[in-house]
């Protein structure tokens, strides 16, 4: 029998420093294996290709793939671009990120959360395994990620969700490729907290879906237990109860948070450290149906991070709440916390007087932009998530060393931002290769306390 060979997708775009894959199938289609094939760039300083048919841009410029079995020989053309990114989102120990095209990119720790049919970590960007376009993508703190198809609003989520499930095999079950999420809602935005996610609608209607041990999904139940644990939960976004419109909404740890139109903030999900705004730390007061953050505010932006919450008013004016033990409110509870805890259970001014135009709750610290695109950060800084050149925890926003200005910025785990001319940045934990610059560490001790640019992006 004639061996035949193909090569798919026989065309494709590819940012300079991002990797994909390139399959190769014999006629009917069946992907054929490693040993099988043999692959070869035609020019290896514009792209190169591994012997598995991953491929890497390095510079702009045309290549030919080739793959070869025995005698037959298929071509594919691989058309390297300056990598230019219009959104980033940091996650645990992972990053995602959106071209200028839409296109969803990964990078860092593997097992699914990077959605490149891969279980392998990634220490530069890898492009997502979908020929669809985003609008945007939200990391999560936990192993998986999610995003919005552009047009339609459609929601797709892959990796490892809040139920232990993997999200989407594959073809090949060896890793995660996006999948649509149940239910076939449309959504005008989306948030990823640590085990669950949140959409609004078009009207304003906000649904969550993933794990409710904490009523994070806004209902008290769904009738519904996933993983070993047997953990509430819902595979099936659910409409939060209270029948109220939003306009922004975030997840957190194990809390959401969301915005109505005249900007009162509303919280709901657990509150062991106030980071509702309710007034108590009570973690059984009402956590499933949405509570009005305390204080009269009224909020042009929210951030739910781990165990704190953010926002900032209509004049840029940034308060925090919950736990404050690192400082991440941007207030000092002085040298040791008081029995309390060191936590806020309703909003409090962040000190220093500036005003932001973005906020973002991370794990333990906070960043924010002012409106010329200046970074600040403050809280938890034990592996430089703060970017000021120190490890020194603060209670009172540090700008982010470099002089950057950025036009987007994002806080988890870590911390990323993008500037005007599509380069990104990202500082703070490392140590999965989740600051997409190429270098990974094993000394814990390591830590990357400057903006470091992500590979591929102008310099």
């Amino acid at each position: 029998m004639r061996e035949t060979v193909v090569i798919r997708p026989t065309s494709a775009t590819l940012g300079a420093g991002v990797t994909r894959w390139l399959v190769a199938t014999d006629s009917a289609g069946a992907q054929l294996s490693n040993t099988a094939v043999q692959w070869t760039s035609s020019d290896v300083s514009v792209a190169s290709v591994g012997p598995d048919g991953l491929a890497r841009g390095w510079r702009p410029g045309t290549v030919t793939m080739t793959a070869q079995r025995g005698s037959a020989h298929a071509f594919a053309t691989l058309a390297v671009e300056p990598l230019v990114l219009a959104q980033i989102s940091p996650g645990g120990i992972h990053t995602c990120a959106l071209t200028q095209h839409g296109e969803p990119l990964c990078w860092g720790a593997g097992d699914g959360r990077l959605g490149d049919s891969s279980t392998a970590p990634r220490y530069v960007p890898a492009r997502v395994a979908t020929p669809l376009t985003f609008a945007m993508v939200a990391a999560g703190d936990g192993s998986h990620s999610c995003g919005l198809v552009a047009g339609s609003g459609a929601a797709y989520c892959w990796g490892i969700d809040g139920m232990d499930n993997v999200i989407n095999p594959g073809p090949d079950n060896t890793g995660s490729i996006p999948a649509a999420v149940p239910g076939g809602l449309q959504f005008k935005t989306i948030a990823v907290g640590y085990w669950h996610a949140c959409g609004l609608t078009a009207d304003g209607a906000a649904y969550c879906w993933g794990r409710n041990d904490y009523g994070q999904l806004g209902v008290e139940s769904t009738g519904e237990t996933c993983n070993t644990a047997h953990l509430p939960c819902s595979h099936m976004p659910v409409r939060v109860a209270g029948g109220l419109s939003f306009t922004s909404i975030t997840a957190g740890g194990a809390h959401s948070c969301a915005l109505t139109a005249d900007g009162t903030a509303y919280c709901w999900g657990y509150n062991g450290t106030g980071e509702l705004g309710t007034g108590t730390t009570d973690p059984s007061a009402a956590n499933a149906t949405p509570q009005p953050v305390q204080g009269g505010l009224h909020f042009a932006a929210i951030s739910a991070g781990a165990q704190h919450t953010c926002g900032l008013n209509t004049t840029g004016t940034a308060y925090c709440w919950g736990a404050g033990e690192s400082g991440q409110l941007g207030v000092s509870f002085g040298a040791i916390c008081p029995s309390s805890g060191c936590t806020s259970t309703t909003p409090v001014a962040v000190s220093g007087g500036l005003t932001f135009s973005t906020i973002q709750a991370g794990l333990g610290f906070t960043c924010a932009l002012t409106a010329d695109g200046s970074a600040y950060c403050w809280g938890m800084n034990d592996v430089g998530q703060l970017g000021d050149g120190t490890a020194t925890s603060r209670a009172t926003p540090a700008a982010v060393s470099g002089g950057l200005h950025f036009i987007t910025m994002s806080a988890k785990w870590h911390g990323c931002g993008t500037t005007n001319d599509g380069s990104a940045y990202c500082w703070g934990r490392n140590d999965y290769g989740q600051l997409g610059d190429d270098h990974i560490t094993s000394d814990p001790h390591e830590i990357f306390s400057v903006p470091r640019r992500v590979g591929g992006t102008p310099p």
